[in-house]
């Protein structure tokens, strides 16, 4: 029997191409899709063949930030460490996805992280969305130099088939050596619009400069 839903699904999905973008391009969400609930993909390539290097813990993250650029507390942001997977951010914002395919071949490790956003759901206050990657405990030899195929994309899932397409991408490249933390992307308003940015910016220090950026204090567990 013909599934009449998934048969409409099917010709009325959002079949928008992906647009690769350039470095500080800008890329109008709201005009690309009328869907509202959009997946985040932060991802990356490290070399584990070399045996003097220690093997990279990275994470994505996001910050849901105020006029000024500080993100209002804990429960505004998403992060993948397990030590806070309780403290969840507001407004249908989550991390949801990890996946890594091991390559014993070429002796790499391809990585990358989905965060779940529903746009009508965050409030006026937040004037843009700031994601990032750091390493978490870095140390020596711990470095994002040490990632190639890095990127940063928009995904729509096509509920029809329960698959994730791109709707725009950045490759980034890392200009910058002995960084641990780099911001890689926003999404921000403008006018009645979203809009997609990525502009890479290597952030000096480690994970804790990274939330002392956005003001964000995580509270010490008891």
């Amino acid at each position: 029997m013909i599934n009449i839903k998934k048969l409409l699904n099917f010709f009325y999905a959002d079949k928008t191409n992906c647009k690769v973008l350039k470095d500080g391009e800008d890329f109008n969400v709201s005009k690309a899709t009328k869907v509202r609930e959009l997946y985040l993909r932060q991802g990356w390539t490290i070399n584990i063949s070399e045996k003097n290097n220690e093997p990279l813990d990275i994470d994505a993250y996001a910050f849901l930030c105020l006029p000024h650029g500080s993100c209002p507390d804990i429960h505004h942001m998403v992060h993948f460490n397990s030590q806070h997977q309780d403290y969840k951010a507001e407004y249908s914002m989550e991390h949801i996805f990890t996946k890594e395919e091991i390559n014993k071949d070429l002796g790499t490790v391809t990585e990358w992280q989905d965060i779940k956003i529903n746009l009508d759901l965050i409030p006026e206050k937040i004037k843009n969305i700031d994601f990032a990657v750091a390493i978490f405990n870095p140390g020596r030899d711990k470095f994002l130099s040490r990632t190639t195929n890095n990127f940063i994309s928009l995904l729509i899932k096509d509920e029809s088939t329960g698959t994730k397409n791109e709707i725009c991408r950045s490759n980034i490249n890392n200009y910058c050596n002995y960084i641990s933390t780099e911001m890689y992307g926003t999404i921000y308003r403008k006018d009645e619009n979203w809009v997609f940015n990525s502009s890479p910016k290597p952030i000096i220090g480690d994970i804790n400069d990274l939330m002392d950026n956005y003001g964000v204090v995580i509270p010490m567990k008891a």
